[in-house]
């Protein structure tokens, strides 16, 4: 008989063994659920931070980009700017030889207007000045 009762103890142990078998495999499926939720998280985080990168290489570029057509625009406009200066003042000289105040004063105004219209004058406005550089019909005037 103690084989028959241990039979029976077996059995009635069953449904607990069941139960801690069940609490197992729930337990693995959770660690596994996170596991796979982590990998998918760091892929996620992996792109993003690639997508950063490749975002701030565009932005170098861009700035790259702008610095070149500054530096171009600034030299073309102020080389422009360098001649028209040395014939007014070239043009002042001879008035001033001559004592024609007229065209001194005619000289020097025009000397005026040009110093109050420098070439950075229209770079005030840095959103209306980016919004010409991605629009390819801007025509740029030197």
């Amino acid at each position: 008989m103690s084989k028959e009762i241990t039979v029976k103890n077996e059995i009635m142990g069953l449904p607990e063994k069941a139960a801690a078998i069940g609490n197992v495999l729930d337990s693995a499926k959770i660690i596994i659920s996170d596991i796979t939720n982590m990998v998918n998280l760091i892929q996620q985080e992996t792109t993003k931070r690639e997508a950063i990168r490749a975002n701030r290489d565009v932005i170098i570029e861009k700035t790259k980009a702008f610095r070149e057509v500054m530096l171009e625009v600034m030299d073309r406009t102020f080389d422009e700017r360098k001649d028209l200066f040395d014939g007014y003042f070239a043009r002042l000289d001879k008035a001033m030889d001559k004592n024609d105040t007229q065209m001194v004063a005619g000289i020097l105004s025009n000397m005026v207007d040009l110093a109050k219209n420098g070439p950075l004058k229209n770079l005030v406005d840095i959103a209306a000045t980016q919004k010409a550089l991605k629009d390819p019909d801007t025509v740029w005037e030197f």
